[in-house]
């Protein structure tokens, strides 16, 4: 199966970048830091691109976000973007619209790290920078994406094989690292008020953290692009509401076993990841 990853710029660990190098699949890096912060990142020369294998193998080019703005370059195709999530323009949204692009046409050969990021506007939270990256058109050419965080600790560069095999089961269209702790299975009820679904049917939802979920792309095909929270302010707890309005358009379309995990029995530790919170392990990361 073919996939890439799809990773969200923000903590830019040196460590993490490097490891990529062992992890098969495109990459694209899609950054909320503002220029300045990235150009001071030196070591992102340090790190080339080439066919020998040991260095990742990121797509070249850059785009600036920007509102209700769409343009295709000749030479850079810029697939129409996707409308926002709801029309009514509720609290937590933005109003109906385009999130559209400003694109700058790639170079022809990119030659560093730094050569590979897609600079778009910081809203959304993690969930915002995904719906950014589908926006551009990219996950059509990929069976599955990878979305994930840049504060990963990659213990096995074989998850993306892993992902691969619990994919093959046909059931399958969203894969976790570890199980989501309380959240991993609430009734719709429970959070409904705060959600604005229009649904009285109180089922089983199940959910996937947004630091590391794989999702197959007839998802995307099915129930359209993320659902996110815009107006976020960088609060956590409304970056959740996205986390939990996907876990209900996936579980409501596909079925609760549609969604599973490389380890259902462990958390944010696994054979294969380790998912930091906010740069640090959980134990030592404070809200």
């Amino acid at each position: 199966m073919k996939h890439c990853l799809s990773i969200l710029g923000w903590h830019f660990s040196e460590e993490f970048y490097r490891s990529l190098a062992r992890v098969p699949g495109d990459k694209y890096i899609i950054c909320h830091r503002p220029r300045d912060f990235v150009s001071r990142l030196t070591w992102l020369d340090s790190l080339t691109v080439g066919d020998n294998g040991t260095s990742p193998s990121f797509r070249c080019g850059e785009r600036v976000g920007v509102r209700g703005v769409s343009i295709a370059e000749p030479h850079f195709h810029a697939p129409s973007p996707l409308p926002l999530s709801r029309a009514d323009g509720g609290e937590g949204e933005e109003p109906n619209g385009l999130c559209g692009y400003q694109c700058v046409p790639p170079r022809q050969a990119a030659e560093t790290l730094r050569d590979h990021l897609y600079l778009c506007e910081n809203r959304g939270l993690d969930w915002g920078g995904y719906h950014q990256f589908n926006a551009m058109g990219y996950w059509e050419s990929y069976d599955f994406v990878i979305y994930c965080h840049d504060d990963l600790v990659v213990k096995d560069p074989a998850f993306a094989d892993a992902v691969a095999d619990r994919l093959a089961d046909p059931r399958v269209m969203v894969v976790g690292n570890g199980c989501n702790g309380s959240d991993t299975e609430f009734r719709l009820g429970k959070y409904n008020p705060r959600l604005g679904i229009a649904d009285s049917d109180d089922f089983l939802v199940r959910t996937v953290r947004g630091s590391f979920l794989a999702v197959r792309r007839e998802v995307f095909r099915r129930i359209g692009n993320f659902p996110v929270h815009w107006k976020t302010e960088r609060k956590i707890e409304k970056g959740n509401r996205s986390l939990r309005r996907f876990g209900y358009h996936v579980t409501k379309e596909f079925g609760r076993d549609a969604i599973t995990y490389l380890e259902p029995d462990s958390w944010l530790d696994t054979h294969f990841l380790i998912e930091l919170r906010r740069g640090e392990p959980a134990t030592q990361c404070t809200s």
